[in-house]
This record gives C-alpha cells, structure tokens and sequence, in this order.
C-alpha cells in the first residue's frame, strides 16, 4: 500500500498537529495489530491530511444510490477550504469569520437569484434577463473595484528577533 508523504508546514496550524497526532498512534496500532491494518489504511494512514480523512468518511455515511460516494467526496472536501482571497485580506484568527461571511453572502446570492429572477420574468418575461444580468455584473465590477489590494496588512514586529522571520 503506497502511504502519502506527511506533509509538515512550518508552522502547523491545529488540524495539522491534531493529524499527525492520530497519523502517529494509526500507525502504532497498524503495527501493534496487523488485522486492522487495512482498515487504518483506509481510514487513516491513505490520508495526508485531516480534512481528507473526514471528507472521505462523510461521503460514504452519505452516499446513496443516486449519489455516490465519489461525486460527494469532491463536495465535502471544498467545505474544508477557505477561499484564498479570504485568506489573504484576513489575519490568521479572524480567517473563519471572514469565510463564513463569504460563504453565508455567495449561498444568500444562490437562493435569492432564482427567486428574484423568476418574480421578474413573470412581471416583464424573458427579455428583463438580458438588463438584469448586465446590472449585476456591473454591481459586481463596481464592488470588485472597491477592494484595493488582497494582501493582508503586514503586523508591526514586536521584537527584534521577529525581525528574523520569513514573512510568508
């Protein structure tokens, strides 16, 4: 069984420590009892990182005959990642602040279009979609000219010894 390289960042965030942390006593229970080895295999030690595993995991409890566990995974695995212009215009604590921002804002955005569309359509037909579609992207344009750079601020050292430190 080819096991993926562990991937060890510099400064490793909590799931990466909490993953090595269960990658480890996987593969000393591997060793320990050689039965459960393929079972830890594919649960874990097949796995490079947490949100890996988990998203697995989730899309076979969830998959059904209509949709399956291959079509799931992909979906579940993007929940775990942050769009990385959120990423880059927040600090590392607010990141998940700003991502659930994002997301509530671009899933409202699903929700309301085929509503406020449809209610459209039904007042003035088929022909309102084309003066629609032209006002919001040039809503969006506008927002997206709003924002001056995506990179973060950059925080003021402390100390001289950070100084020393890669800015990554």
């Amino acid at each position: 069984m080819i096991r993926p390289e562990k991937m060890i960042p510099q400064e490793p965030d909590l799931a990466d420590r909490i993953w090595a942390d269960i990658y480890a006593a996987a593969e000393a229970a591997a060793e320990q009892e050689p039965k459960l080895t393929g079972l830890l295999d594919d649960v874990v030690l097949s796995r490079n990182k947490l949100a890996t595993a988990v998203s697995v995991r989730l899309a076979r409890k969830l998959s059904r005959r209509d949709i399956g566990r291959d079509d799931l995974e992909p979906l579940i695995r993007s929940l775990f990642k942050s769009d990385p212009m959120v990423v880059e215009m927040s600090k590392g604590s607010e990141i998940g602040k700003y991502t659930g921002l994002y997301y509530t804002f671009s899933m409202a955005a699903q929700i309301a279009t085929p509503i406020l569309s449809g209610v459209l359509i039904d007042l003035f037909g088929y022909r309102i979609l084309f003066p629609y579609a032209v006002l919001f992207s040039a809503l969006a344009f506008v927002t997206m000219m709003q924002v001056r750079h995506g990179d973060a601020k950059p925080l003021a050292k402390k100390s001289a010894i950070e100084y020393l430190d890669s800015d990554d």
